[in-house]
């Protein structure tokens, strides 16, 4: 017959090798899961710095072209005054 200083070294030895492994299973588990997160957090921000990126590329588009627009303006201002100069000089 088993000592009860014995059976209480075997039933904590028990207990502790359940609980460690289900405490192990657990954090694999969220391990996983943390992973997951991790992976579409990281999809999600890729995605966004693409429509960034994209975003600056036509404000820089946009910008150039309104450029070119002003200089476009600066010459017909300064032809309409050229024009203006010479119909009502004469």
């Amino acid at each position: 017959m088993a000592t009860p200083s014995k059976t209480k070294i075997t039933t904590e030895d028990f207990v502790y090798k359940a609980v460690y492994r289900v405490v192990g299973d657990s954090e694999k588990r969220i391990e996983k899961r943390f992973d997951k997160v991790e992976e579409l957090a990281e999809k999600r921000f890729n995605k966004m710095m693409e429509q960034l990126d994209s975003t600056a590329g036509l404000v820089k588009k946009f910008d150039e072209e309104e450029t070119m627009q002003s200089g476009r303006i600066a010459i017909h201002s300064e032809e309409i005054k050229e024009l203006q100069n010479f119909v009502y000089a004469n």
